[in-house]
């Protein structure tokens, strides 16, 4: 199978983890997307894994407002897709980047975002983005 094939799909992998809240699923896709189409030396920085998703999510905004580096709470959220449906769930992204001899520090990064949504209260209420209700929410490593 041609590996750029499995990156033309992307977008439907993509919408697929987020309606299903499948963390894993998401991870993969993205994992293949990235090997197919982006360079060793492309992936130093978080902004730029910031900006790529940001580009990937674009194609949820039928059922999504799509917000980057928003206050909220205390803090500042890198990138929050607030469902129009309450059915669909919340989900609130904080990116981290290591370089490649660091890899056992991501892990330990991963943690600190999760604690960072919660410590500084960017999510405010589980059930909360923005100030509407949400029926469920995606949090995951």
């Amino acid at each position: 199978m041609d590996p750029y094939a499995a990156a033309g799909n992307i977008i439907s992998e993509i919408e697929k983890a987020v309606y299903l809240s499948d963390a894993k699923r998401m991870q993969e896709a993205l994992r293949k997307y990235m090997i197919t189409s982006i360079s060793f030396y492309d992936g130093a920085a978080e902004g730029f894994y910031h900006g790529m998703v940001l580009g990937l999510v674009a194609s949820l905004s039928s059922k999504y407002y799509i917000r980057s580096n928003r206050e909220s709470g205390e803090g500042r959220f890198d990138l929050q897709l607030e469902p129009k449906d309450k059915v669909l769930p919340g989900i609130l992204m904080e990116f981290k980047a290591v370089s490649v001899s660091d890899k056992e520090k991501l892990s330990e990064l991963a943690e600190e975002a999760l604690v960072q949504t919660e410590d500084k209260n960017e999510r405010r209420d589980p059930e909360d983005l923005c100030g509407r209700p949400t029926e469920r929410a995606l949090k995951g490593l």
